[in-house]
């Protein structure tokens, strides 16, 4: 039987993580949901030592769900962002009720990218 170390399971759980927040920043750079919807301003993100491309993002909202379903783009990413707010919290729900945690006295803490921008919207779908 194989057996892993704590140290190699964190080490790989911090690479799938690594990767999957590589992969979110250079959607969220090329789509930047932030900034069309004035979470973040696109000149100063990160310092002003990234752009968030807030004219493509507002294209691609634009090109793919406004004109497909007849609404602007800040409705359309008013939407947008809902949707990751609701899979979200219901990711949580899941993963709370698989492990028996009951977490409706708990705080949330928010820190991250994108975190502190769906934060409240989440903690208010749990």
């Amino acid at each position: 039987m194989e057996t892993t170390s704590a140290t190699d399971m964190l080490l790989s759980e911090g690479v799938i993580l690594l990767g999957a927040a590589v992969a979110f920043v250079m959607l969220f750079r090329r789509f930047g949901l932030g900034a069309v919807l004035g979470y973040l301003v696109a000149d100063t993100f990160l310092g002003g030592r990234m752009s968030l491309l807030e004219p493509n993002s507002r294209k691609a909202i634009k090109d793919s769900i406004g004109e497909l379903l007849d609404i602007d783009v800040s409705r359309a990413a008013w939407g947008i962002h809902e949707v990751i707010n609701e899979d979200v919290a219901r990711a949580f729900r899941v993963h709370a009720s698989e492990v028996g945690f009951d977490y409706r006295n708990c705080a949330m803490i928010a820190f991250g990218g994108s975190g502190p921008a769906h934060a409240l919207r989440v903690a208010k779908k749990l």
